[in-house]
């Protein structure tokens, strides 16, 4: 504080009277050392600074209620007993707000307290919103802790962290910085030379952090199903989360695993002891009501911890995450997505985004692609639903998927007749196809799938039929079977609502497909009746749905019904007279043909797509596919063995793991046939047998086989396509008791 000194003489001849010293010295104010003296021979040095005081513990306990974390907590001791002992390290605890960070930190320093023994200090730079400078006010505060007068502490922020620094080089400290924004922040922070560590809690990794310092960054995720429960059981109480189970399913996986939802959510449940859990999962299912009912408590609100995050974004950030508030469904969203729904360049938004992902309150899983967490999506929803701008920026989601939707659906497949024929209004939106449509289409599937369900309530149902009928490309491919049942479901109810019984036809064979690769013939053939009943005479969609017909007969063992169908179909093709549906007709009609016109007719398909301008990659694998079977039936190994090669080097190159696995498994069957063509129970088991290798080259059929088999099955249980996953598993549980007799053979 200010000191006045200041001096007053009364005069040396009443001091040589012998009066006492009229000389007065007063001291007024505040300070640490004062030397009154008459006369000093020698120097005098003078030492401001810190007094001695006990050293400061400045770090909240963790809460008593503190559940599993133990990978994290190994992950951060491995990382401090690997630290360069002669210097701080920095332990980086990055995750979602509210997913624990704080917590975890505080449990580990209460873990490692004992090692640092002069001084555990907590600066939460949150408290400060966006204010610039805080951690100036902490390093004040710091060294007022250690024993600082006011006066000896450096006015700027680098005078207090170079004092800071100087203080603590040499000693054992332990700084907590919770939710710092920049590397500077930490760096201002952190103690000087010595055995001593910065624990760091930030919702997204600091770019920068590590390049002049030690630093270790540990991920927290949110807490499994167990340790949910486990924690939910403590507060609320055990008997009560065990008397229900479904309830609390349900209220763990709407909180998502952070801590901090399930903490008041258990607080929520102690409170009102005579209140079932199901009450309060209610109360959650209401978007209006669940974000309040995580909130009620001023000290423990997730409201409060996500509102915290979104202060600190600009105008633009505020935009951006209003858009992603009022996004539907649970995919994750392209910046680009963004962007085109605020009519803005993607670089621009770009940063705004950026400050988002910084604030944690979204992740980036892939480059541009952000998703959002259960809770985080229904603040960033409160967030858009306050506005004015709710419902104009859901309209124009919607409206970006179908438009960019459509467009990709034709260009992946721009020979399918439906477009032109159903739908040529959609033409203009072919400008807006993306270069690379199906990997477009593969990354916003679950985002359009949302969009046709969303269509009808949006005040927009004829989204619905038209992305339902362009989206046939990317369900076929992928064989995401429940997908295309729901979509096709949907747009063929918006169909017959909008008086489109031609669309309505071609939407029930989609969803009869689905049915079929599901293994399901009988139902599939019940929608595939009803596509032949609306088709109303019109020459394609009526050849569309026999021939979808004739393959579920096929399917469901009905050979000769299944042939008189295809046979139909290509009599049709021939009458409309476009090749391309004629080369299908006859690869369809080859599966249920004896070998010889099955081979013909593939042969034949086989020319029309590689010559085809542009040519069919996709179609001419599927005909090598079907042409390997047929070729090994007729005796011809060698040729369906290169037939099967080239299919599944292309099934491979176009990306369809679907027709990867059906290769292999027709590669397995002929390895198979070839193995037991020459199995020794056939051939004998004398002693020429095995002198000729007869038995060996069996052996080498059956690996080849079931090698096969193997990859094909990893590849089906892979991507969940079950009916071929059973068909594998009954394959090489048939080839193992087939190698079992080799051996018994053998050992003959």
């Amino acid at each position: 504080g200010p000191v006045r000194w200041s001096q007053f003489t009364i005069g040396e001849a009443a001091m040589a009277e012998g009066h006492q010293s009229d000389l007065r010295n007063v001291l007024e104010g505040d300070v640490h050392t004062a030397v009154q003296a008459g006369r000093i021979d020698g120097g005098i040095h003078l030492h401001y600074g810190a007094r001695p005081v006990p050293a400061p513990r400045m770090v909240p306990s963790k809460t008593v209620h503190f559940t599993n974390q133990l990978r994290v907590l190994r992950e951060a001791d491995e990382a401090w007993e690997a630290a360069d002992r002669s210097r701080p390290v920095v332990l980086g605890f990055v995750g979602l707000p509210g997913v624990g960070k704080t917590e975890v930190a505080r449990a580990w320093l209460e873990a490692h307290a004992d090692e640092f023994p002069d001084g555990h200090f907590d600066a939460d730079l949150a408290a400060g919103g966006t204010q610039d400078g805080l951690e100036s006010t902490f390093l004040r505060e710091f060294m007022r802790a250690v024993g600082y007068r006011p006066g000896a502490i450096p006015d700027t922020a680098e005078g207090r962290a170079a004092a800071f620094r100087s203080w603590s080089a040499g000693k054992r400290v332990a700084v907590m910085v919770d939710k710092a924004l920049t590397p500077s922040q930490v760096r201002m922070l952190t103690p000087g030379a010595g055995r001593s560590v910065v624990l760091l809690t930030v919702p997204a990794r600091l770019a920068g952090l590590g390049a002049r310092e030690q630093a270790a960054v540990i991920d927290l995720s949110p807490m499994a199903e167990s340790a949910a429960r486990e924690l939910l059981g403590r507060i609320g109480g055990a008997d009560r989360v065990a008397a229900e189970p479904d309830a609390v399913r349900a209220l763990v996986g709407f909180c998502g695993g952070l801590p901090i939802a399930l903490s008041v959510a258990a607080a929520t449940v102690a409170a009102y002891p005579r209140r079932r859990i199901s009450r309060l999962v209610d109360d959650l299912r209401d978007r209006r009501r669940g974000l309040p009912a995580l909130s009620r408590l001023p000290d423990l609100s997730v409201e409060a911890v996500f509102d915290a995050a979104h202060a600190r974004l600009g105008e633009l950030a505020r935009d951006c995450y209003q858009v992603l508030g009022a996004h539907p469904g649970a995919g994750d969203v392209a910046v680009g997505t963004i962007a085109a729904v605020l009519d803005l360049d993607v670089v621009d938004v770009r940063d705004a985004v950026d400050e988002i992902i910084d604030a944690g309150l979204v992740q980036e899983p892939a480059e541009d692609r952000l998703s959002l967490h259960t809770l985080t999506h229904l603040h960033a929803w409160s967030k858009a639903d306050r506005g004015t701008r709710h419902d104009e920026l859901l309209a124009r989601i919607l409206g970006h998927y179908h438009r960019v939707g459509v467009a990709a659906g034709h260009a992946a497949m721009p020979r399918r007749p439906w477009r032109d024929h159903l739908a040529s209004h959609l033409a203009p939106f072919d400008v807006l196809a993306p270069a690379d449509p199906m990997a477009w289409l593969s990354a916003e599937r679950v985002n359009l799938a949302t969009t046709v369900a969303r269509a009808a309530e949006s005040g927009t149902p004829h989204y619905a039929w038209e992305l339902a009928l362009m989206l046939w490309p990317l369900h076929e491919r992928g064989k995401y079977l429940d997908d295309m049942a729901a979509t096709a479901a949907a747009g063929a109810e918006a169909a017959r609502a909008a008086g489109l019984p031609l669309v309505e036809a071609v939407l029930l064979t989609q969803h009869g497909f689905a049915a079929l690769h599901r293994g399901e013939p009988k139902a599939a053939r019940a929608l595939f009746d009803r596509a032949i009943a609306g088709s109303g005479g019109d020459p394609q969609v009526l050849a569309t749905a026999t021939e979808s017909f004739g393959l579920a007969a096929l399917a469901d063992g009905r050979v000769d019904e299944a042939g008189d169908l295809l046979r139909k179909n290509l009599r049709s093709a021939r009458d409309i007279g476009d090749p391309r549906r004629i080369a299908l007709a006859r690869l369809h009609l080859a599966k249920a043909c004896a070998a010889e016109e099955a081979s013909t007719l593939l042969t034949q398909s086989r020319s029309w797509f590689a010559g085809a301008d542009p040519a069919e990659p996709v179609n001419v694998a599927k005909c090598d596919l079907l042409l390997g079977p047929v070729l090994a039936t007729m005796g011809r190994r060698a040729d369906a063995v290169a037939h099967l090669s080239r299919a599944l080097a292309a099934m491979r190159e176009l990306r369809r793991p679907f027709d990867e696995a059906r290769v292999l498994a027709c590669l397995g069957d002929v390895a198979t046939d070839d193995a037991i063509g020459r199995h020794p129970a056939r051939v004998g088991t004398d002693d020429a047998a095995h002198d000729s290798g007869q038995v060996t080259g069996d052996v080498a059929a059956y690996g080849t086989a079931l090698d096969a088999y193997q990859r094909a099955l990893v590849i089906a249980e892979t991507y969940g396509y079950q009916p071929l996953v059973g068909e594998l598993r009954e394959k090489i549980a048939a080839l193992s008791t087939a190698l079992d007799l080799e051996d018994d053979l053998r050992a003959l």
